[in-house]
């Protein structure tokens, strides 16, 4: 072969290498820019799912204080159903337990499908059932489920 061939043979592949690589470095930066996309709407959602679970365990945790305090204050203390209703007042300020009466019978909520109930009669503590406060289980209601296996679809 002649010099002159070789030459343009060279100065070809050349092109075709800088080509190639400036494709190949086009591609990366935007394979780089879809994954950090990709991976931080992943991450939002992630985060985003166990902010709710947190913050319904917080409320969880704050209606049972309340709940098994007045449980415990009025069991102990045989609280009249005035003082009962006070008490109520007095620390449930944000009306959380939506207390609600029938008869002798206040009914508290403790959560979903969570009822307290006492009972009075002539204005007198008799009994308080609590089986369903006692039988919740936060390891049951509150569960995060393991992100996603990472996609690159996007």
């Amino acid at each position: 072969m002649d010099s002159k061939k070789m030459k343009i043979i060279l100065a070809f592949s050349v092109a075709v290498n800088v080509a190639l690589l400036v494709i190949m470095f086009a591609l990366k930066s935007g394979y780089a820019e879809q994954a950090q996309a990709s991976y931080k709407v992943a991450t939002k959602a992630y985060t985003d799912q166990v902010a709710k679970t947190v913050n319904a365990q917080n409320e969880f945790i704050k209606k049972g204080n309340l709940v098994w305090q007045l449980t415990f204050e009025v069991t102990a203390q045989n609280l009249s159903k005035s003082a009962f209703d006070a008490r109520i007042a007095a620390l449930d300020e944000g009306k959380v337990l939506d207390p609600q009466t029938s008869g002798d019978v206040t009914t508290l909520s403790c959560g979903e499908k969570c009822k307290v109930s006492f009972t009075f009669k002539n204005g007198k503590f008799v009994s308080a059932d609590y089986q369903e406060l006692v039988a919740l289980s936060p390891s049951a209601t509150f569960k995060v489920e393991a992100p996603a296996p990472f996609s690159f679809k996007e």
